[in-house]
This record gives C-alpha cells, sequence and structure tokens, in this order.
C-alpha cells in the first residue's frame, strides 16, 4: 500500500495515467482504513525492520536507511496518508506532503518543522556526495578527508578545520536522524 502511494505517470496517455492513479490510490487508501491504525503502524515498523536490516550490515551512517533517514521521513508520511484516508496533492513532492498533512492536523508544527528541516539536510547532503564522488554513496565517507569535503557545502568558514568539520557533519547527521526518529517512534510505535 505505500508503494502504491508512490505511483506516478511516467510515460504514455496523461488522462489513462491520471486514472490509473486514482485507481490505485482509491485501492490504497481503502486497504489501509480496512487494516486499522494497529495493524498498519504494525506493518510499517515490520518494513521498517526489514530495511534497517539491510542498513545493519554498514557500521556508517546511511542517509536512507539508518534510523532517522530519508525512508523513516516516507514511513511517516505514508502511514498518515493510509491511516487518515489522505489523498495526495497534484505533486507528490515530500515536502508537500509534509505540508500537505500539516495543514489537515496530522503533524504538529514540531513535527513538521523536524521532519521538513531534516528532510532538507538528508537531501542536500545526498546531492553534496553524489556531486563530489560522482556518483550515489549509501552511507557517510569514514574517511575524514572525504568526509570534509562534503562538509564544505554546510560549513564554508576557512577558520575551521577539516576534522572539526567532518566532525561537525557527522553530528548535524546524527542530530536530524535523532529528530526524525523521535516522530517516527511518535507516530508509528
Amino acid at each position: 500500500m505505500q508503494a502504491f502511494l508512490k505511483a506516478r505517470r511516467v510515460a504514455g496517455d496523461a488522462a489513462l495515467g491520471a486514472r490509473a492513479i486514482e485507481a490505485v490510490e482509491t485501492a490504497s487508501l481503502a486497504a489501509g482504513r480496512t487494516r486499522g491504525p494497529l495493524a498498519l503502524a504494525a506493518d510499517v515498523e515490520a518494513m521498517r525492520q526489514r530495511l534497517a536490516g539491510l542498513a545493519g550490515r554498514e557500521d556508517r551512517p546511511n542517509v536512507k536507511l539508518s534510523k532517522g533517514g530519508f525512508y523513516d521521513v516516507h514511513f511517516i508520511i505514508e502511514l498518515l496518508q493510509l491511516r487518515h484516508g489522505v489523498r495526495n496533492p497534484a505533486d507528490k513532492d515530500t515536502l508537500r506532503l509534509l505540508t500537505h498533512l500539516h495543514r489537515l492536523g496530522h503533524l504538529s508544527d514540531r513535527q513538521l518543522q523536524v521532519l521538513y528541516e531534516s528532510y532538507l539536510f538528508f537531501r542536500a547532503l545526498d546531492h553534496q556526495m553524489r556531486l563530489i564522488h560522482e556518483r550515489p554513496l549509501k552511507s557517510l565517507p569514514d574517511d575524514p578527508a572525504r568526509l570534509s569535503e562534503i562538509a564544505l557545502a554546510f560549513e564554508s568558514d576557512p577558520a575551521i578545520g577539516a576534522p572539526e568539520r567532518a566532525a561537525r557533519l557527522k553530528e548535524a547527521f546524527q542530530g536530524h536522524a535523532a529528530a526524525v526518529r523521535g516522530v517516527y517512534d511518535e507516530i508509528v510505535r
């Protein structure tokens, strides 16, 4: 059900694509209502645990799979949509979905702020890692020099040395991940 909420038309007849997406979304939301809030939360947590098993194979922070990463933000959104029967706005952009859920009263001001700011941080971090290393990286690099290169996008003060810059980036990552995980626990658990 979670995956179907992300359905998008990528090619072909626009009207047919819109009808197909509408049908899939309607069926997913109806199935969510049938499952009930506790069963939905258990389903989301089970899926999250399967993904955590993938991330657990690495000892470095993973932007997408670590607890409090991208996937937790998406799982929160999808659970709230299924639990409350919330249709997608015209643009399924993550930030629009967060504000949409907030406007409907399903996220508090604090929860919205945590998820919004952390999502922006993770997105910027992911982009910087791709730009600097010319490919997607699953995890933050271990090498302080490589980590410092990425951190330059967030902390460009020349008075701050590379080791401190790298440490600050790791701290920021951990802070955002912990904050997102707190919201995840409030909503899902």
